[in-house]
């Protein structure tokens, strides 16, 4: 979903970006724990 008008805050867009790789990292790391 592209949401227009968020030039002027890309930084919340780029932190939630930020944030779910940090999540999809620890997901992928502990399903490797678990192997």
């Amino acid at each position: 979903m592209i949401t227009h008008g968020t030039r002027n805050k890309p930084d919340r867009d780029y932190v939630r970006k930020e944030a779910n790789l940090e999540q999809q990292n620890r997901v992928t790391t502990m399903q490797e724990m678990k192997m």
